[in-house]
């Protein structure tokens, strides 16, 4: 898949020498990356577990509690610095501006609350009709066609796949520029993971937002993306256009990561863990 943005065009999300201090361990787990998404672009964000992508995804909208987390560099967002604005400023972009899916469903969902509930919270300044409406139409666009019933459920009521497209709706509820992705089909089995991405590309291209991917799973990404971003222990390694970090990888971790997809042609293939010491890497 290839890339269409003009080499002149405006980052929609600018990210200059991030770094991330957790100060109770007094560790920096984040070392001065940098990347740029652009509008109506699909990012995928992979590595190990442990790597960074989560706290860099929410850093973006400072997520992480201040008192434990020191986040350092510039994440200008449609040309302002996130990391200066005032909160009252901040809370407006988030969930507005950018949205985020998180990838357990049944965390992220109030269980004593119904759905119907839930998102009604996000949209409160419409007027209740006109809320339900935009509710429904938005569960109707994620593949929820027995809306009434939904809106009137509480999350234990529904399977996983069913919460994961809750979860989806309520994030473009509000028509976002930039959605956040984190790992939003770990729960799920094989064959629901593949409908949920193929769900968000179908969504992504028929609303326009901007998407970053952040998955440990290059299988799952390698026909979403259209660039991929490697992290490894909390800095960015390699990065390109998919097709063509699919076809050539410098870094020796991300040679490594790419041994360990499963090739179904080669019934007699070995998984072997990646042996860091062996790629040089300490």
């Amino acid at each position: 898949m290839m890339s269409s943005i003009p080499s002149k065009a405006t980052p929609l999300l600018s990210i200059v020498d991030l770094k991330i201090h957790f100060t109770m361990v007094d560790r920096e787990v984040v070392h001065g990356i940098s990347f740029d998404i652009f509008s109506k672009e699909v990012v995928a964000l992979i590595g190990e577990s442990g790597s960074g992508k989560s706290v860099t995804a929410l850093s973006v909208t400072r997520l992480l509690p201040p008192r434990e987390a020191r986040v350092s560099g510039t994440i200008a967002f449609q040309g302002k610095n996130l990391l200066n604005i005032p909160r009252k400023e901040l809370t407006a972009i988030r969930g507005r501006k950018v949205a985020y899916i998180f990838q357990e469903p049944g965390a992220s969902l109030n269980p004593s609350l119904t759905i119907g509930y839930q998102m009604s919270e996000i949209i409160r300044h419409l007027p209740k009709k006109k809320r339900i409406q935009h509710i429904y139409n938005r569960l109707k666009d994620v593949g929820i066609m027995d809306t009434e019933r939904c809106y009137r459920s509480y999350p234990h009521q529904l399977s996983g796949g069913m919460q994961q497209r809750v979860m989806i709706a309520m994030a473009i509820l509000q028509e976002p520029d930039l959605l956040i992705a984190d790992e939003p089909t770990t729960a799920l089995d094989v064959t629901l993971q593949k409908q949920i991405l193929d769900l968000l590309k179908s969504l992504q291209q028929q609303c326009g937002f901007a998407i970053l991917m952040i998955t440990h799973n290059l299988l799952l990404v390698s026909h979403f993306a259209n660039r991929i971003l490697v992290m490894f222990r909390g800095n960015i390694v390699e990065s390109g256009e998919t097709r063509a970090l699919l076809q050539e990888q410098k870094h020796p971790y991300t040679k490594a990561l790419f041994q360990c997809i499963p090739r179904f042609r080669h019934k007699h293939q070995t998984l072997n863990p990646i042996d860091y010491a062996e790629l040089g890497i300490v």
